[in-house]
């Protein structure tokens, strides 16, 4: 079955999360990307890595560090990674 992001993003509405949609123009991403986040427990993890995040050039508001990391690509030893991991959830090697 295939959802809309409008779907996704109302599903993702229940459960307390925002969600952000780029288009393939907006985003390093050939088809587009969609985020789902939770702004509270992301601005959290920014905040507890805030030197971190200063070196690196990242945003500390979730919603602009969502747009930031959708639209910058960082290699995997740039010292974005790690918390760009820690937020979605990807593994770091």
């Amino acid at each position: 079955m295939h959802s809309t992001p409008e779907t996704l993003a109302a599903i993702a509405a229940t459960r307390g999360l925002a969600t952000a949609q780029f288009a393939q123009a907006a985003c390093r991403i050939k088809s587009g990307a969609f985020y789902a986040y939770h702004r509270e427990a992301l601005g959290d993890l920014l905040r507890e890595n805030a030197d971190t995040i200063r070196v690196a050039g990242l945003p500390v508001d979730p919603d602009g560090f969502v747009a930031h990391i959708a639209a910058i690509w960082y290699e995997e030893n740039h010292v974005a990674r790690p918390i760009i991991a820690a937020a979605f959830g990807e593994s770091v090697c």
